[in-house]
């Protein structure tokens, strides 16, 4: 599983997790358009997330489902 992580304003972080079929997914749709995810993302491997969330700890946590039910907005 991955985990993105993007600084998306002071005291925010956008956090998305993908299996890895959606990873490939993803990475197909951004070649397709063009777009690079990485850009301004930080990746990682984790195994769930449970793992992931826990990296952003010191974060209070709204569900942001605009995009996706695996897409977190985290705040300081």
């Amino acid at each position: 599983m991955k985990m993105v992580s993007r600084i998306i304003g002071k005291g925010y972080v956008k956090v998305t997790f993908y299996t890895p079929e959606e990873w490939e997914e993803r990475l197909a749709v951004d070649k397709m358009l063009g777009t690079n995810i990485l850009a301004e993302s930080k990746v990682e491997d984790i195994k769930e997330i449970r793992e992931g969330m826990r990296a952003w700890d010191n974060y209070s946590q709204r569900f942001y489902s605009e995009t996706s039910p695996h897409t977190f907005i985290m705040e300081e």
